[in-house]
């Protein structure tokens, strides 16, 4: 071989090489400058949805001022619907047809019940089962049987009162939307949402939320309920979770029917538990929402709070006065303090096993008028004219400086109450 001709060899493995590497680096470019245009859409996406959130929140509490209403206000029942065994969905319009204002998805109703035979007005709340549409509102209601313990008492007057006596057209006393328990729709945060029997129905408000906002945020639901039959609404969760990637919705039957089956009618058999959730779930990394029965609640607070949830990303919505006396843990329980009800004449001493103020007035004869016994309606409030009191979960009503919650305080210090 000349020594031209090995120059003309080397130098085209030169050329050959300078332009592999060149489409190499033109190559890398391309994905580099597609990666970065990738990115670029996806931030303003996300800056587009949040703009979009904070727009939308800003009118819904314009909104919320211009239409909402001081006191009581008459509804119309538009539409009652069965959903599921002793489970009945309940449609409300004003009874003016006046526009409604907006709610924060998770709120709930105070409803005041005028019950054929009762003397006293009947208070109750129940959350609002839908998202935000503007033009009514809807909650979906179990008949409560009588309690196992003690027995011997009625079944829930509020729940067979709305079951048995209430249909198309019936007027019902209702306040507006409240409550602190909510949807943070502004968050690009991750939600898990836990609903356990009829405690699903203001997470299903939030689920229909993320579902209608049209946004990719990541959220499961993990419902828990004994069997098909008592399931509310599990149709339209699992058409959520076929039409929106971003929703994952998993359902735990405790007792489940014998022609069930595993995997057709429910993803998990037994109680939901955090092993659940740790199976289906890359981290703890979310926000979590949690209403149920006192026992779950309870059980499931406790294991988010073990497997190291901060207790600021743990929601959970009070589910009766169980639930306020199992999920806060009342303080200083080992400590008694007097308790004097200035208008009874009577002053008692109150221990942990007592339970809540409330409970300690009604085991001894002292009258205080109560509603939701969950903070939530207000009924119970009472002035308090020396002493400071601790509440075992966030208020729901307002309650005035000088005044507490009943329902849901225990003593700080020594107490005199007006009661």
């Amino acid at each position: 071989m000349t020594a031209t001709l090995a120059a003309q060899i080397s130098g085209g493995v030169l050329v050959a090489l300078v332009v592999a590497a060149t489409g190499l680096w033109l190559a890398a470019a391309v994905r580099r400058f597609a990666f970065e245009q990738d990115r670029r859409r996806l931030s303003i996406e996300l800056l587009r949805q949040r703009v979009e959130a904070a727009m939308a929140q800003k009118a819904a509490a314009h909104k919320l001022a211009e239409l909402s209403w001081p006191g009581y206000r008459k509804f119309e029942i538009a539409r009652k619907a069965a959903e599921a065994d002793a489970i009945a969905s309940f449609y409300l319009v004003p009874h003016n047809r006046t526009p409604l204002p907006p709610y924060k998805p998770g709120q709930y109703l105070t409803f005041r019940f005028q019950i054929p035979g009762r003397a006293k007005p009947l208070i109750r709340c129940y959350s609002l089962s839908d998202a935000p549409d503007g033009d009514q509102y809807r909650i979906t209601v179990k008949r409560l049987p009588p309690p196992h313990e003690p027995a011997g008492l009625p079944p829930g007057l509020a729940s067979s009162f709305l079951h048995d006596a209430v249909s198309h057209g019936h007027l019902l006393d209702v306040m507006a939307p409240t409550g602190h328990f909510f949807l943070d729709e502004a968050s690009e945060r991750p939600v898990v949402l836990i609903g356990g029997g009829i405690g699903l129905t203001p997470v299903l408000a939030m689920l229909n939320a993320i579902a209608r906002s049209g946004r990719t945020r990541e959220s499961w639901l993990f419902y828990a309920v004994h069997n098909r039959r008592q399931e509310v609404m599990g149709e339209h969760l699992r058409e959520i979770a076929s039409g929106n990637p971003n929703i994952h919705v998993r359902i735990a039957h405790s007792r489940p029917d014998q022609d069930e089956q595993a995997g057709r009618d429910y993803d998990y058999p037994g109680h939901l538990t955090i092993d659940v959730l740790k199976r289906e779930l890359p981290s703890n990394n979310f926000e979590f929402y949690v209403c149920g029965p006192p026992p779950m609640m309870s059980k499931m607070i406790a294991d988010l709070r073990a497997w190291q949830v901060p207790e600021e990303r743990i929601h959970f919505e009070a589910f009766g006065a169980a639930t306020i006396q199992q999920v806060g843990a009342a303080k200083d329980g080992a400590q008694s303090f007097e308790v004097v009800f200035e208008r009874s004449g009577k002053t008692l001493t109150w221990r942990a096993e007592a339970g809540t103020i409330l409970d300690l007035a009604e085991k001894n004869g002292v009258a205080i008028d109560y509603g939701c016994r969950a903070g939530n309606c207000g009924t119970c409030v009472t002035a308090v004219r020396a002493g400071e009191i601790t509440y075992l979960g966030e208020p729901g009503a307002s309650a005035e400086s000088g005044t507490c919650l009943t329902c849901i305080s225990i003593p700080k210090t020594r107490l005199v109450l007006d009661a």
